[in-house]
């Protein structure tokens, strides 16, 4: 039994419930007589039930009144022109809407609205007049929404992976969003590449002839790749792929010293990182200090007396 049934069960049953009393009444009344103890105890009793089956109405109303809501394109329980225009238009007299009339002998010259006139697509709606308009369902996919049709969200899916994401279609660009009703991610319409233009990884550039020749892999000068370098393998430099390293030192130009000599820090093979140069021996009379040659002392001792002793000096 849904919730509507239940409303008119209650209802018969108060009207039953109000019936008894009066019958009973009836009944046990003698002409000329006054109601003895008995017969007021069962009035107040039939009374009690009669109150008991119309609060059930009411709650049972209660629980009905929201699901009746406005903008589900029906006006129905409790909803007014004034409370809910979209389910309830104003009616329409002589071509024109008449607001504040409380004439209802205007229905009379009512002129009852089309689906067109309500700018709805899909629902049954109020004409104005009384009766009510359908104005069709909308296909699959679709969702009627205060009289439109929209994409249903819960059966829609992403075009596209992120918001912002850029690719090139024909000589163009487009980019992901959120652009129609659903809640879902498509592609925008095409911002074409200007005139000496071309569209490469989803960007509007410059005409550029790639230019790979010798290279295994980094730029092909025009915004694109040679290509990618295989598992433990790096591109250098010189658009070669070169086994993964690690640096020897820690930033070019650093220096030390070796033996006595000076290696400098940098970059002397094919791969990509640091390590220590070949040594440069220091000079005749030079030794390697703190990463630098520098001049050996030489020492010239002379010796003097003073005060009849003898001193040597440096």
């Amino acid at each position: 039994m849904n919730l509507k049934q239940k409303i008119l069960a209650a209802g018969m049953a108060a009207i039953i419930a109000g019936f008894g009393i009066f019958q009973t009444n009836i009944a046990q009344a003698t002409p000329g007589s006054l109601p003895n103890d008995t017969l007021i105890a069962n009035m107040l009793q039939m009374i009690e039930t009669l109150k008991q089956q119309i609060q059930q109405i009411i709650a049972l109303i209660a629980q009905l009144k929201p699901q009746e809501t406005c903008g589900n394109g029906y006006c129905r329980f409790g909803e007014t022109a004034a409370s809910c225009p979209t389910d309830c238009p104003q009616p329409t007299y002589n071509n024109h809407t008449d607001n504040n009339s409380t004439d209802n002998s205007s229905m009379e010259n009512c002129v009852s609205r089309n689906c067109g006139d309500m700018d709805r697509d899909c629902g049954i709606w109020a004409d104005g007049c009384g009766a009510k308009v359908n104005c069709g369902d909308c296909t699959a996919g679709f969702v009627c929404k205060s009289g439109e049709c929209l994409a249903d969200s819960s059966v829609c899916a992403n075009e596209c992976a992120s918001s912002g994401a850029k690719q090139c279609s024909g000589n163009g660009v487009q980019t992901c969003g959120n652009y129609d009703n659903d809640t879902c991610l498509e592609w925008s319409t095409l911002t074409n590449c200007l005139s000496g233009q071309t569209c490469a990884n989803a960007t509007c550039m410059a005409n550029c002839t790639p230019n790979c020749a010798g290279k295994a892999c980094g730029s092909d000068g025009c915004n694109g790749s040679c290509g990618t370098c295989p598992s433990g393998q790096n591109c250098n430099s010189e658009n070669t792929c070169v086994a993964s390293c690690a640096n020897e030192c820690a930033s070019s130009g650093a220096k030390q010293c070796s033996g006595n000599g000076v290696q400098t820090c940098g970059n002397y093979d094919t791969d990509t990182c640091l390590e220590w140069s070949t040594i440069a021996a220091c000079g005749a009379n030079q030794t390697c200090q703190n990463g630098n040659c520098t001049q050996l002392c030489q020492p010239n001792y002379t010796k003097k007396c003073y005060n009849g002793d003898v001193y040597w000096y440096d």
